[in-house]
């Protein structure tokens, strides 16, 4: 009797061990790892931001008649160089293609047209001290980048799977437009043995449209949004030629044209830019 009661309690034991067995939850097997994420493609997006730019201005003249006589000289000489510091927005598009070379490093390249609202106008002013009052005679200048555009190589270290710390430079292109004068503020006429410069007027002008090359350098960071978007913030340094604007006299008095000219001198355009953008990659 004893050895069946073991028995039975054995059976029943065995019987719920079964069916607790069967009501416990089967682990699920863990999930795939996601793939990482492949920065090698190419890429198209926008960009908005805004710079600010320095370039300085002398002039000089180029008189056929030096000396004393000349219309400059007795006008009381050219102005004082100008400094032209702009500011204004920038927007614009870039299209580009990565190279993904290891875990931890992209490059690749990148070319970018934008569309700029950055100017800036500037005056110096001489005086003529040998009249009461002194009459005064001030030289002009503008400047104004229309458009650039780039083409740079790129070098970016992968931070995370998901961020790229980049480095950029190359090529530079814009078109600039620049202004130069010298006016007669007062309401004195002054004569020199090649021209005439009448009072409260423009006495030489001298304007340019050209497209300026040179080269740019900045950094960044992006980062991955999805598969297909990134977003990124971006610095950019770009250095464009200067030129020379001539100024030509206007004709006054009965001279004739181009007697007398000033140079006005604008060095190399330097341009700073901060933009953001974003990226969809095909």
């Amino acid at each position: 009797m004893k050895k069946f009661a073991i028995s039975i309690a054995g059976i029943v034991l065995l019987i719920g061990s079964s069916a607790l067995a069967a009501d416990m939850a089967v682990k699920a097997p863990p999930a795939p790892a996601a793939a990482p994420y492949s920065w090698t493609g190419l890429y198209l997006g926008g960009n908005l931001g805004f710079g600010w730019s320095r370039q300085s201005v002398d002039f000089s003249t180029n008189d056929p008649a030096a000396g004393a006589a000349s219309l400059i000289a007795t006008s009381g000489g050219i102005g004082a160089p100008i400094s032209l510091d702009g500011v204004g927005p920038a927007i614009g598009l870039q299209l580009g293609y990565n190279w993904q070379v290891s875990q931890s490093w992209l490059i690749g390249f990148e070319t970018d047209f934008d569309i700029s609202g950055i100017s800036r106008n500037g005056t110096s002013t001489t005086l003529f001290p040998f009249a009461v009052p002194p009459p005064f005679f001030q030289s002009t200048a503008d400047q104004s980048l229309e458009w650039f555009g780039t083409v740079r190589g790129r070098v970016g270290y992968l931070a995370a799977n998901n961020l790229s710390v980049y480095g950029t430079g190359g090529f530079a292109y814009g078109r600039t437009a620049q202004h130069a004068s010298y006016i007669n503020q007062s309401g004195t006429t002054f004569t020199g043995s090649n021209g005439q410069c009448n009072g409260l007027s423009v006495c030489y002008f001298g304007a340019s449209h050209r497209i300026a090359t040179g080269w740019s350098a900045g950094g960044g960071l992006e980062y991955v949004l999805s598969d297909h978007w990134t977003i990124k913030g971006e610095y950019l340094y770009v250095r464009l030629s200067g030129n020379t604007v001539t100024e030509n006299i206007i004709p006054a008095g009965g001279f004739p044209v181009n007697t007398s000219t000033i140079n006005a001198n604008f060095h190399d355009l330097t341009v700073n830019i901060v933009r953001a953008g974003v990226n969809y990659k095909f």
